[in-house]
C-alpha cells in the first residue's frame, strides 16, 4: 500500500514537472527573442557608430549574453578572428547550427537570423540600417507571437501535466 502511494506521488510529480518544463520552454522562447533584439541593437550601434571590427563587436555582444545566445555571437567572432577562411555568413550559419539546439528558438527564428546575416556587410551603412530595421520588425512579430502563445498555452501545459499524472494514477489504482 505504501509503495502504491509513493509511486502515485512520484508519477504526479514527474508529469507535473514535464508540464512545467514545457511551459518554461515557451516562456524562455519569448525572453530569448527579447535578448536577441537587444543584442542586434547593440551590434547595429557597434557597426554604425563605433565602427568596431565585426569580430570585436560580435565578441563584445556575446559577452553580454548568457549561455546559448552568448555562444552564437562568440563562436562567430572566434571563427572570423581566427582567419580560417570563413565568410560572415558561413561563420554565422556554423555557429547557429552548432548552438541552436541549446536555445529555445524556433525554426522560423533560425530562418530570420540566417536571412539577416546574408544581407549584412555587402552594402553601405544606409542599406544596412534598413536590414536592421527589417530584422527588428521580424523579431518583434516573432516575440509577439511567442508571448501570445505563452499567455494562451503556458497555464494549459502546467495543468495538463498535473491532470495527466492524476489520470495515470487513477487508471493504475
Amino acid at each position: 500500500m505504501i509503495i502504491k502511494i509513493v509511486l502515485s506521488i512520484l508519477i504526479i510529480i514527474a508529469s507535473t514537472s514535464i508540464g512545467y518544463l514545457y511551459s518554461y520552454k515557451h516562456n524562455q522562447h519569448s525572453r530569448q527573442l527579447k535578448k536577441l533584439y537587444t543584442s542586434f541593437q547593440l551590434l547595429e550601434t557597434e557597426m554604425m557608430y563605433s565602427s568596431s571590427s565585426l569580430p570585436y563587436a560580435l565578441n563584445k555582444i556575446g559577452m553580454k549574453n548568457k549561455y546559448a545566445l552568448k555562444n552564437l555571437f562568440v563562436d562567430t567572432a572566434e571563427l572570423l578572428s581566427n582567419k580560417c577562411g570563413y565568410s560572415l555568413e558561413e561563420a554565422w550559419i556554423y555557429s547557429i547550427n552548432k548552438n541552436f539546439h541549446k536555445t529555445c528558438l524556433s525554426e522560423k527564428d533560425k530562418e530570420i537570423l540566417i536571412s539577416f546575416i546574408r544581407n549584412l556587410g555587402y552594402t553601405d551603412k544606409e542599406h544596412q540600417k534598413k536590414f536592421f530595421q527589417s530584422l527588428y520588425l521580424e523579431l518583434e512579430q516573432q516575440q509577439k507571437f511567442a508571448d501570445d502563445f505563452y499567455q494562451k498555452n503556458g497555464r494549459l501545459y502546467k495543468n495538463l501535466g498535473l491532470l495527466t499524472g492524476l489520470t495515470i494514477v487513477i487508471v493504475f489504482i
